[in-house]
């Protein structure tokens, strides 16, 4: 799966969580916000989310499948990763979504290898994920 793949309601969801993850740490590094515009560009939401929706959390149920959960997951972790560091408050949303989702500490692990692996040579998420 990739993010074309996903639904309208998928992206605008995707996005959201993306800018979530950004101030997790509370602050918003410029690589993280970098990644979160070239995101919603890839997305196609940019402008469509008011700037309200962006304090409401997602339902998780718009992300029904594997696949979808963990491009969801992935690219999270790329936005987590963005400022070259990962902050104990974003650790904590990705352990919390990943454990909605009914994934552990093995798929958290590939979605990391996966997430620090040069963009250029990152594989299909759902592929490099075996946990």
């Amino acid at each position: 799966m990739e993010l074309k793949d996903l639904s309208t309601d998928q992206r605008k969801a995707l996005a959201v969580f993306a800018v979530q993850m950004m101030v997790a740490d509370h602050s918003a590094a410029a690589a993280e916000s970098q990644r979160i515009d070239w995101l919603e560009q890839e997305l196609g939401v940019t402008g469509a989310i008011a700037a309200a929706d962006y304090f409401i959390e997602p339902p998780l149920s718009l992300f029904p499948d594997r696949a979808a959960r963990l491009l969801l997951l992935g690219e999270l972790y790329v936005v987590a990763l963005a400022d070259g560091r990962r902050h104990p408050n974003e650790n904590d949303v990705l352990k919390r979504l990943a454990a909605s989702f009914g994934f552990g500490a093995p798929v958290l692990a590939d979605l990391l290898a996966w997430a620090e692996s040069p963009a250029a040579s990152r594989p299909p998420v759902e592929t490099a994920v075996k946990g």
